[in-house]
């Protein structure tokens, strides 16, 4: 119960004091695999949009954004992560 609570309260943190781009890679750091390369989305983007309290539009636009920097590359529900320290920053 006490993990739940915790789990609770870091996504508050997350959704109320951060911005798009910073939820969008922190969700991605907490969600990738193994090897910290590739992220599979579990649904669509537009539920994972809702998930960060986001539009799918910002959401999108994030995930272009991250891209331009070269941080990451995108093909469907799949992200890979091409420079995983930067973005954890």
């Amino acid at each position: 119960m006490s993990f739940l609570l915790q789990e609770l309260i870091v996504d508050l943190e997350v959704s109320c004091l951060h911005g798009a781009l910073q939820r969008i890679a922190f969700y991605l750091s907490e969600n990738c695999s193994d090897d910290y390369s590739d992220v599979e989305l579990p649904s669509t983007k537009a539920n994972v949009a809702s998930l960060l309290n986001l539009t799918a539009e910002s959401f999108s636009r994030g995930l272009h954004k991250l891209a331009a920097c070269g941080l990451l590359s995108t093909s469907r529900r799949n992200i890979t992560i091409n420079r995983p320290e930067e973005l954890k920053r």
